[in-house]
């Protein structure tokens, strides 16, 4: 790794608590018991977009808003594991800087409810829309590790035995050095690979916290209020290493905040399906991940995103999707004024269901060609357009404005017959209507599209 890990020479002390032995084989999607994309940021109560959730049960999830920035996540069914496992949050803020905390995860009779706080940099509540993630196992997922970091004050101690887990069989310490300055170790969980960690915020509050680095067995967490001042408080971290191959899951460090496009560092970057991993730059802040051959025939998938280095910085999603044959995140970076600033980051994609889908047995390919409604639509500044086409052949899609200018290719090559879909940024164009025209096997399809600043 380029990067110098910064642990504040904690001292280690004894390790006490030993999580559970692997029993039978299993791999991280085993643990992945729910997550979701909370596409309405206003709305009191809804049934979030089933294509981008996932619940293990089986059962629905809702989500209600009390008050502004305030949320809680309900996914039926899932009671009977709520009394552990971790949670994940990051903000999928495509209206503006926004980040978002856990503030506590517990059973509802049958029922698990996660609250999700919401802020803007000056540390107010505010609506934003947001992903969550949760994960649980009994034992058997070597390639896995978390903790509740539930004592900010300690100079060292033992997780919550409860929230905690380490894939090793080994002992779990969580330690601060200083202020807002922590370092959890995960005994023996290091593997053949560099493997990947996400960190959330927890307990309600404008704090928000990254990643400072990573070596061996310890990982050290940076915690920062809205001012951007170091702060103590209570976070939630996740590990994730692939032990053998695991459909649907990608992962990488984006450690170039500069460069244009490059590689992410192999040792620390993962993707199921073979394919490379291409990290872009458009301007300050703005930031794409490409993992080749990740994208499914359908819509789906699910992405966390944390900042990486030690500085009071957080990271945002402003889109993702599958672009046959690959799958692509938009991530944005702000400091704690809310101004795009250059960072690393860490990416992680779970799409557990993505190879049932993709390859379910019987499977019908598409009859006709179909371009279906954009969501969202009215946008900003980016939605998704997912269409069918009956045979391999060239898809063309463009966007025009109302004067009939074209504004934008969206795509212009061989397909394969199925369903796919493909992001349309509006970053630069201005608030009106807009059409998008797409071209395939000699047929012509036409939507309507509503950019609202």
């Amino acid at each position: 790794m380029k990067t110098i890990y910064v642990f504040f020479g904690v001292a280690l002390a004894a390790l006490v608590f030993f999580g559970a032995a692997p029993a039978t084989a299993q791999d991280f999607n085993d643990a992945v018991q729910g997550y979701v994309w909370a596409n309405e940021a206003s709305s009191g109560n809804y049934t979030p977009n089933p294509t981008y959730s996932h619940n293990s049960s089986g059962g629905a999830v809702e989500i209600d808003s009390p008050s502004v920035g305030t949320y809680s996540v309900t996914f039926f069914g899932l009671g009977p594991v709520a009394g552990s496992g971790n949670v994940q949050v990051t903000a999928y803020s495509d209206d503006g800087p926004a980040h978002c905390n856990v503030d506590g995860w517990n059973p509802a009779g049958a029922d698990l409810i996660i609250d999700i706080f919401c802020y803007d940099p000056a540390g107010a509540l505010v609506d934003t829309r947001y992903d969550v993630l949760f994960t649980s196992t009994a034992g058997g997922i070597s390639g896995l590790a978390y903790a509740w970091a539930n004592d900010a004050a300690s100079a060292s101690y033992t997780p919550s035995a409860s929230y905690s887990y380490n894939g090793s069989g080994g002992a779990i310490t969580a330690t601060r050095s200083g202020v807002g300055g922590y370092a959890m170790t995960f005994d023996g969980i290091a593997g053949a690979s560099g493997g990947h960690y996400q960190v959330s915020a927890y307990g309600g509050g404008s704090e928000f916290c990254n990643v400072g680095g990573w070596g061996a067995e310890t990982v050290s967490i940076f915690c920062y209020d809205a001012a951007g001042t170091p702060v103590d408080v209570r976070y939630t971290v996740l590990y994730v290493e692939t032990t053998s191959t695991v459909d649907g899951l990608g992962y990488a460090w984006a450690d170039d905040s500069g460069s244009a496009s490059y590689s992410p560092d192999a040792f620390y970057a993962y993707n199921s399906e073979g394919g490379g991993i291409t990290a872009t730059r458009s301007s300050t802040g703005v930031y794409s991940m490409t993992f080749s051959d990740l994208g499914g025939a359908v819509a789906g998938g699910h992405v966390q995103v944390s900042s990486y280095g030690g500085g009071s910085v957080f990271c945002t999603t402003i889109f993702w999707g599958s672009a046959a044959p690959d799958f692509e995140v938009d991530v944005r970076c702000y400091d704690d004024t809310g101004t795009l600033v250059d960072s690393w980051y860490d990416i992680l994609v779970v799409w557990p269901e993505r190879m049932a889908v993709a390859n379910e047995p019987g499977a019908e390919l598409p009859s006709t060609l179909e371009l279906h409604a954009a969501y969202p639509n009215p946008f900003n500044p980016s939605t998704t357009l997912r269409y069918d086409i009956a045979e391999p052949g060239n898809v063309r899609i463009r966007i025009y404005d109302t004067l009939g200018r074209e504004v934008a290719e969206l795509i212009n090559e061989q397909q394969a017959a199925g369903s796919h879909e493909i992001s349309f940024h509006a970053e630069g164009l201005a608030t009106g209507v807009y059409v998008a025209r797409m071209e395939a096997g000699g047929e012509l399809r036409v939507q309507r599209l509503t950019l609202i600043r």
